[in-house]
């Protein structure tokens, strides 16, 4: 194990600030001022955006909570290492009808309530002209509308 490269013993974990710090006094780098990226070739130790951990990094893997969770390539990689989703609309929405499920019940009504009303649009037309339940700009949940429309008659 002592022949073995350190890049080929590292795990993708999610680091302290304290273990990158030992490690980069163990390389002989200044610690003062912490860099945000430590560049180890094909890994690096990113510094998160609450400053109190570093995500290991590659072109394939990240250990941040965002890649965990979509398994896609996050922002890490898409900055350090130029790898881009490329996801198309249809895969997007796929990837949302997938996740619905898991989404409160109010807003799984809500998406229902703006799809049947999408359905009932031009299906040629370029920009459908569906609205959100009681007419609104944007996602609201339909008891909050039902109250509000009866605080309103009160």
């Amino acid at each position: 194990m002592a022949n073995k490269p350190l890049l080929d013993r590292l795990s993708f974990v999610t680091r302290s600030r304290q273990a990158i710090v030992q490690m980069l006094k163990a390389l002989d780098v200044p610690v003062d001022p912490l860099p945000e990226v430590v560049d180890l070739g094909p890994i690096k130790f990113v510094l998160s955006d609450k400053r109190d951990v570093f995500y290991t990094v590659s072109a394939q893997e990240c250990s941040c909570p965002s890649f965990a969770y979509h398994g896609w390539p996050c922002k890490h990689q898409e900055k350090h290492f130029q790898v881009h989703r490329g996801m198309t609309i249809a895969e997007v929405l796929e990837e949302h009808d997938k996740n619905l499920p898991r989404m409160p019940r109010s807003y799984r009504r809500m998406v229902r309530a703006a799809r049947e009303e999408a359905a009932d649009e031009d299906p040629d037309s370029i920009m459908p002209k569906c609205k959100w339940p009681g007419g609104y700009n944007g996602p609201v949940d339909p008891d909050i509308i039902k109250a509000e429309s009866t605080r309103k008659e009160a």
